[in-house]
């Protein structure tokens, strides 16, 4: 055969095969050849075979494919799979240490499965000594009728070296989208580490030129001041019951390094002509503590508006009511004893040092789910307490300030003095100093004055910056402003600004602009009061 047959030859070679891996994502569930592997009760034993040069390769380029051998059981699966070390910060180890992997039986147009999957994952735990978070958060979400990747176990042997056991999770690709959504020819991105849907996502599944215009969409309602408005054109563009279900599941899962209060560890679908939902993800460091907070205030773009929204902050409430029964006590601790019994065997022909952490671990986790139920049930009686309503003329005291730094040096200090709390920002040995504390608040239309009480130390101004706007001071973002506090001193400072919106949204800063110097403020003595209604 010549070399242009040859190509055309496998050109329809590689679309035939698209054409089928389309066709089997858009099969039922029923005909998954995979659902055998994660609910069966064995924790399979898999061996992966690379040559020399190829391990050398991963140590240099570890995010990059190598060519590699698969066997389970002592049985070759493939010859033509390939790997790469996968992980962000806390997961991630080098080759030589316990590295988490991402395995393709599909490299190169391979037409080969790993019952029936496509890609899958080998995650190390780093986090989660009891190898059980990640499964049981993928078993409530399957509860709840929510997205979320499969998990089971798999002891892993590279080459001649004992890992232990692993988490082995399927690939969010396009069969996963065809299992749990009705078009899986969308776009699926991946949230990048600490990134929001305003960067530019990575796309993992999607057909045609990348353009991330669906997302850009999106990111661009978060421009709107006005909150109504923004509210009108997010709910055209996103599904919002999906959401709040979403959102209500990371919380009662104590998600803290989930999308709603992190930014972090998810994946956002656009289905074709269809409106953009969220799915679960990075789930190893859930239900770490049994009291997690429920009404803990989303930071993310799309959780912030969604969430100061009054109805759906009341669908919020009533999603979860509805979740919590998958918490209940007597089931949890049923599941957990039952994968317990399955993994802990295979734990302990890893030594008795691994299987000691994974019982521990287990040990811990199980207490945490079954105490998770009662904690929320109270936290939903008691409520969130009442929201600031900036009645005019009365000065509302503020609180849950987060830090923010433009600069990668600057000390931020909190202490709970006895006179009460103190909130330190100082300049390191850079001599530039652009940072200080930021919060969120919601306001209807008024004029506003933002009062505060800073004491200073030693601040000095950047050489490239005259005042004002200068040293101490505070402001809203996206304004200047006229106070400036240098030297040292005790200092009331004032900035007042208008809202035009029937309701909008707007950030407070207490910030430090300095080349050396620190900056003190009270929380007790900040205050924002409303003091016209601009009708």
């Amino acid at each position: 055969m010549g070399q242009i047959a040859l190509a055309q030859y496998n050109q329809i070679v590689r679309m035939l095969l698209a054409t089928w891996t389309v066709a089997c994502a858009l099969t039922p569930q029923t005909s998954d050849a995979s659902r055998a592997l994660f609910e069966s009760p064995r924790v399979r034993e898999l061996r992966i075979v690379i040559d020399r040069k190829d391990a050398q390769r991963l140590r240099e380029a570890p995010r990059e494919y190598v060519p590699c051998e698969l066997l389970e059981d002592g049985v070759r699966v493939s010859r033509r799979a390939a790997l790469k070390l996968k992980g962000a910060a806390g997961s991630y180890q080098e080759f030589d240490e316990r590295p988490a992997l991402t395995v393709r039986m599909d490299r190169d147009g391979a037409n080969e499965r790993y019952h029936g999957l496509a890609r899958f994952h080998l995650n190390n735990a780093a986090q989660d000594p009891s190898l059980l978070r990640e499964w049981l958060a993928a078993e409530i979400c399957a509860e709840a009728d929510e997205p979320a990747a499969r998990v089971t176990h798999a002891r892993l042997w590279l080459g001649t070296r004992d890992m232990g056991v692993y988490v082995l999770k399927e690939a969010l690709d396009l069969r996963f989208l065809g299992r749990n959504f009705s078009n899986p020819l969308g776009n699926l991105y991946e949230g990048g580490f600490l990134e929001d849907i305003d960067a530019p996502l990575e796309r993992d599944e999607g057909r045609g030129k990348l353009t991330r215009a669906d997302l850009s969409a999106l990111a661009a309602v978060f421009d709107e001041p006005d909150l109504g408005e923004r509210w009108r054109q997010l709910d055209e563009l996103l599904d919002v019951p999906a959401y709040v279900r979403f959102t209500a599941l990371e919380l009662l899962l104590g998600h803290w390094d989930g999308y709603a209060l992190n930014s972090n560890n998810y994946r956002i679908y656009f289905p074709p002509g269809g409106k953009a939902r969220f799915v679960l993800h990075g789930t190893d460091q859930v239900l770490q503590a049994a009291d997690a907070w429920v009404w803990e205030f989303p930071r993310s773009l799309v959780g912030a508006s969604v969430m100061h929204n009054p109805p759906w902050r009341a669908a919020y409430r009533d999603e979860l009511t509805a979740l919590l029964e998958l918490f209940e006590p007597e089931v949890l601790a049923a599941k957990l004893d039952h994968a317990q019994a399955r993994v802990a065997p295979a734990a302990q022909l890893c030594g008795a040092e691994f299987a000691r952490a994974q019982a521990e671990g287990f040990a811990e986790l199980r207490a945490i789910a079954l105490e998770r139920a009662e904690h929320v049930a109270r936290q939903l009686e008691e409520g969130e307490g009442e929201r600031e309503s900036f009645e005019l003329g009365v000065a509302a005291r503020l609180d849950g300030w987060e830090e923010h730094s433009e600069v990668d040096d600057a000390a931020f200090e909190y202490v709970d003095e006895e006179s009460g709390v103190v909130r330190q920002v100082a300049a390191g040995e850079s001599g530039r100093c652009v940072a200080g504390w930021r919060q969120k608040v919601v306001l209807p239309r008024g004029r506003y004055r933002f009062e505060a009480l800073v004491e200073t130390a030693g601040v000095r101004a950047l050489d490239d910056e005259d005042p004002p706007g200068v040293g101490a001071g505070v402001r809203i973002s996206g304004a200047a402003r006229e106070n400036a506090a240098l030297g040292d001193g005790t200092h009331t400072q004032r900035f007042e600004f208008e809202v035009h919106e029937e309701l909008a949204e707007r950030v407070l800063v207490l910030e430090l602009r300095a080349a050396a110097g620190r900056a003190r403020w009270r929380d007790d003595a900040l205050t924002l009061t409303r003091v016209d209604e601009l009708r």
